[in-house]
């Protein structure tokens, strides 16, 4: 089997989390964690042209956001509304104690992490050297969900 086919260079990765409230969420990543949020949607097919135009089906003031996507230096993060809200969010730390919902390496660890407690985000985890060179602090999202970020230790 030839493997020329699996040699295309990928650009990126991002986690797709179920949530119950888009806009909730987006918002929380952004004041809590410092990404930017992208054009909420509020159909399965994103904004179309003339979104600005606030009576347009997808402008954020149309109704309820289906779906965003959240932008941290090009580390993306993706939400879309459950079809059944209500029934919880789950977090792979309900399932195995130490782990995440996604990692974020960073530079920088020490000053992103106390940016991040300024903000009032819930550490479940203050920052730790870890015997493979990494430090990390890990929070719970407005969801419940784990996010830890690592980074070089001094």
């Amino acid at each position: 089997m030839s493997d020329s086919g699996l040699r295309a260079e990928f650009t990126g990765v991002s986690p797709f989390f179920i949530v119950d409230d888009v806009r909730r969420t987006a918002e929380w990543y952004r004041d809590h964690l410092g990404f930017t949020i992208g054009d909420y949607f509020s159909s399965d097919h994103g904004p179309e042209e003339g979104s600005d135009d606030p009576h347009n089906a997808n402008h954020p003031a149309a109704g309820e956001a289906l779906f965003v996507i959240v932008d941290h230096d090009g580390h993306r993060l993706m939400f879309s509304r459950s079809d059944a809200p209500g029934q919880g969010v789950f977090s792979v730390a309900q399932f195995k104690e130490y782990s995440s919902d996604a990692y974020f390496w960073l530079h920088d660890i020490r000053p992103y992490a106390a940016a991040v407690k300024a903000t009032g985000a819930e550490i479940v985890e203050q920052l730790v050297a870890q015997p493979y060179g990494l430090t990390e602090f890990r929070v719970r999202d407005c969801d419940g969900r784990i996010i830890t970020f690592g980074g070089p230790s001094d």
